[in-house]
């Protein structure tokens, strides 16, 4: 929908839907925010609908809203770009935005030809007054009107003038304000600053429709319509201020007339109390571990009374210690605290115990008296009272008191205290001396003088009092056990198991002592060892058995739990054999002693026996090879059964008295006896294994009559002496190991190389070579070569040789190559002799002749019948550095040749894709690169003769 161009009219018409122009649009609109923008513009012919078509001729005044969603003319595109009249080219709505601000009130267009550069007069007028005209070129116009004004433009395209549609833009005043202030309990210091605003709402219109807009200065913003609060993250002075706009849109902003300022503060300040809960009689130290230039501290109690002005301060009652830290510069506070407990001791305690009078070897059970406190350790000490001796600490309020270490023959006195500590860790006071009597108490050892304690059953062991004292009464026990018959004796004989000891005890205070312990072993003998004898033992007897000599045999006896083991041969003892068994292979009368807790028991005696070792005949074989494919015989004799080995390891299935050795190594026989006693031969057969040589042969030439020599390469390594035999094609042979051979005619030969061992001619082999030999080429004369004095020119052989010789060698650079280089002085004939790889020798020559002008010639006419002569067309250069082309045509302007090359063999053969070209005239055309860089053509022609 588009609004029908006519001032305050609400009359809607539909755009219509296809629509063509031919001559150019004047259009205007209107922006309204922050000041008045008027816009009026002009574009050519060729904007059209998206769907191609072209807009209404008969459109000469209409407007839109273009906040109507169903505006068809919001979609137009050009299809031909245009140039604008007035400011050069710019797109339809290069001053409009694709989404346009809810002020934008709408637009005009009118239709009309251009027939110059556009003019611009816009006119304003308020209320009934008369118009103020503006002249301008420009096709926009920036106004701020203070009241309501009416708004028109007329274009002056230069054929006619348009008149555009009036707008009105309404001014209207703010209906709201908004002043505000800061209540008095705000807090202005940082650290916990609160500034508290208090709106005045008796100047705000209709609050339903106000909107608010706070500006703290901080980057932070509100939009409360009510009292509100605010903190601060950074000192300074902050010109608060609040902005309301009424239902029109217009604006009422209101600043405090004077900035409001957050004080900066100390900052947050920590303190110290390691000790928070201490004991009665200690202290705590509370301190300011950083303490902040230019700021105070103060110390103070619960009450307000001040306990310091220092960074530290030394707590010894219950309470809270309050610290104030004061920023001198701004007054600004903060304040911080902390509790410190001082708990009571316990209360102190008091020792008992039955009796005060005890030996020394014994111990008297101190208890505390139970006060009814929560404690939760006892620390005894013993002592002097001032300077005691700590000696445990304790769960329980009890302990087991004990002497001096050394005590002697005197009474001793000795007190004890005691330590409580409760829950708090709090300790009581020293508790009052709790004295105990220690009498001494005797002395007692007893030793058995060297002898062994532990024996065999028939022995005994002589015990004894160590230093006895008449004064003293003993009393012996085994296993604490008196027997009266031996007291007070000091000495005596024993032999049963037990523990012995001795009771001593003084007078006049009946203290006693018991010795340190002696525990008599009494052991019994094992059992009597039986020898097992081997069950694999080739021959057993009544006393024993016997064993192959050379052969491994194993004696055992009984296990006995906890036992050891020796055995002995010959009545000696064997020094490695201390275990159940052992592993024998001399004959001899063998014995086993069993031990148990160092009783030991003997075996009978085992007699071992040796029987007699096999024998057996091997004799190796006089020719230590085999052929391969081939076998040689082994042979033995003399023996119950044999075994053949190959390289130390036996043959599977080889047990008989004759082996074929096929493979090459080391071969033995074993012989067995009947009892299957063995033994290995002495004698060993070391078979090496003859292979085929591998026949090889080189040559070197090919030509008839030239001696070739055939060098022999072949390979006999693992085949023993050799003989060769050479067979050549024409029947005759040779039999050295490098030959020399000429061949009288060229054709193929075949050429055999025999190898042939001398130990097993069965292997021989052979090798054989087809050699065509050749005959040397008849020698020809090279076109002649046209030069110029002092110009280096190449001479080219034919290139089927491997070594060439120029003669003579006047002015060549190299006579020994192909293509030497020549600096030619006068007319020459030059031979080449060329040596090919089949040893013949040809000799060509070519002719050099000197002109004085550069020049490129060809023949006039050739015969390519294939005879040798005359048979291709090219190009004879002289002084041409540089060869770009030879080409031929034939009478019809075809081309058929076309060369860059100047080798004859590479030239014209008198053909066309193959076909031989009739006998006829042909014309040529040649073009090269001359001496002083210039190009050089020439054309003829030339006669093909068949």
């Amino acid at each position: 929908m588009i609004k029908e161009s006519e001032e305050n009219s609400d009359v809607w018409n539909k755009i219509p839907s296809k629509s063509k122009t031919t001559n150019s649009f004047f259009w205007i609109g209107l922006y309204q925010d922050p000041a008045i923008e008027l816009e009026g513009g002009a574009f050519t012919d060729g904007w059209k609908w998206v769907d191609g078509t072209p807009l209404n001729p008969a459109l000469t005044n209409w407007a839109g809203n273009i906040n109507e969603p169903n505006n068809q003319f919001q979609t137009i595109t050009p299809a031909n770009f245009g140039s604008m009249g007035f400011n050069g080219t710019q797109s339809l709505w290069s001053d409009m935005p694709d989404t346009p601000p809810a002020s934008y009130f709408g637009y005009a267009i009118a239709e009309m030809p251009i027939a110059s550069a556009p003019t611009f007069v816009w006119k304003s007028q308020v209320g009934v007054s008369a118009p103020v005209t503006t002249n301008t070129s420009l096709p926009v116009i920036t106004v701020q009107p203070s009241v309501t004004t009416s708004y028109s433009v007329s274009l002056n395209m230069g054929t006619g003038v348009v008149q555009s549609i009036p707008i009105t833009v309404t001014v209207n005043q703010p209906l709201s304000t908004a002043p505000f202030s800061i209540a008095a309990d705000s807090i202005s210091c940082l650290v916990q600053n609160k500034f508290n605003f208090i709106l005045d709402q008796s100047g705000i219109a209709d609050p339903a429709t106000t909107t608010y807009l706070w500006d703290f200065k901080d980057g932070n913003k509100s939009y409360h319509g009510s009292n509100l609060t605010h903190q601060y993250n950074a000192p300074g002075p902050y010109s608060v201020s609040l902005t309301v706009r009424d239902k029109n849109g217009c604006p009422s902003t209101y600043t405090l007339p004077t900035p409001l300022v957050v004080r900066n503060a100390p900052l947050p300040t920590i303190i110290s109390a390691p000790q928070k809960n201490i004991c009665q009689g200690q202290s705590s130290t509370i301190s300011i571990p950083n303490p902040q230039a230019g700021v105070g501290y103060t110390w103070t109690d619960i009450s307000g009374n001040i306990l310091g002005l220092e960074t530290t301060i030394v707590a010894s009652t219950t309470g809270k210690y309050i610290l104030e830290a004061m920023l001198i510069s701004s007054g600004c506070k903060d304040t911080v605290n902390t509790e410190i407990l001082v708990n009571p001791l316990p209360i102190t305690p008091s020792i008992t115990a039955v009796g005060a009078v005890v030996c020394q070897n014994d111990s008297l059970l101190l208890s505390t008296v139970p006060t009814g406190e929560t404690l939760t350790k006892y620390t005894w000490y013993s002592g002097s009272i001032l300077l005691p001796d700590s000696l445990t600490t304790t769960v329980l309020g009890n302990y087991f008191a004990k002497s001096p270490p050394v005590v002697g023959a005197a009474v001793q006195t000795v007190g004890f205290y005691v330590v409580s500590t409760d829950k708090n860790k709090c300790n009581s006071l020293l508790s009052s001396p709790f004295s105990i009597t220690f009498n001494p108490s005797p002395s007692v050892q007893i030793s058995s003088s060297g002898m062994p304690t532990s024996f065999c059953i028939g022995n005994s062991v002589d015990l004894a009092i160590t230093n006895p004292q008449g004064a003293l009464n003993y009393f012996w026990s085994k296993d604490n056990i008196v027997d009266p018959l031996l007291n007070n004796i000091t000495s005596n004989t024993f032999d049963s198991t037990g523990a012995y000891r001795v009771r001593a005890v003084n007078s006049p205070y009946n203290c006693s002592t018991t010795s340190n312990p002696i525990n008599v072993v009494v052991n019994n003998y094992p059992p009597i060892p039986i020898i097992i004898p081997d069950a694999t033992a080739p021959e057993i007897t009544p006393t024993g058995f016997k064993i192959c000599p050379g052969t491994n045999s194993k004696l055992s006896t009984s296990p006995l739990l906890g036992a050891s083991y020796q055995w002995f041969i010959n009545d000696t003892i064997i020094p490695s054999a201390q275990s159940q068994s052992v592993t024998i292979n001399r004959a001899g009368a063998y014995t086993v002693e069993t031990s148990l807790n160092g009783c030991a028991s003997g075996s009978t005696k085992t007699i071992v026996g040796l029987l007699p070792r096999a024998q057996g005949i091997f004799i190796p074989p006089v020719l230590k090879t085999i052929c391969n494919g081939y076998t040689s015989t082994l042979n033995a004799s003399n023996a119950f059964s044999y075994q053949w080995y190959l390289n130390y390891k036996p043959i599977d299935l080889a047990t008989s008295n004759s082996f074929n050795a096929a493979s090459s190594g080391v071969y033995q026989v074993e012989f067995f006896t009947d009892k299957g006693c063995k033994s290995m031969s002495d004698s060993l057969a070391i078979l090496s294994i003859l292979k085929k040589p591998t026949p090889a042969f080189t040559y070197d030439l090919f030509c008839v009559n030239v001696p070739s020599i055939f060098t022999n390469q072949s390979t006999s390594t693992n085949s023993g002496p050799v003989t060769y035999r050479w067979e050549f094609q024409n029947g005759e042979t040779k039999d050295s190991v490098d030959v020399m051979h000429a061949f009288p005619t060229s054709r193929l030969y075949k050429v055999i190389l025999n190898v042939i061992p001398t130990i097993c001619p069965q292997l021989v082999d052979s090798i054989s070579a087809t050699i065509l030999v050749e005959s040397p080429l008849n020698g020809i004369r090279y076109p002649p070569v046209e030069a110029r004095v002092g110009k280096p020119i190449s001479l080219i052989a034919r290139s089927f040789g491997v070594a060439f010789e120029w003669v003579p060698s006047t002015g060549l650079d190299n006579p020994s190559i192909r293509i030497p280089l020549l600096i030619p002085t006068t007319e020459q004939l030059y031979t080449v002799k060329i040596l090919n790889r089949a040893g013949c020798l040809n000799v060509d020559s070519v002719l050099v002749r000197i002109f004085d002008e550069q020049d490129i010639f060809v023949a006039g006419g050739f015969t390519p019948n294939n005879d040798g002569k005359n048979d291709r067309i090219y190009p004879f250069l002289v002084g041409i550095n540089a060869f770009h082309y030879l080409k031929i045509f034939n009478r019809w302007g075809n081309l058929v040749f076309q060369t860059t090359s100047v080798d004859p063999a590479l030239g014209w053969d008198g053909k066309y894709k193959g076909r031989d070209q009739p006998a006829d005239r042909y014309t040529w055309i040649v073009e090269g690169e001359g001496e002083n860089g210039k190009v050089f053509r020439k054309s003829g022609s030339l006669i093909l003769i068949r």
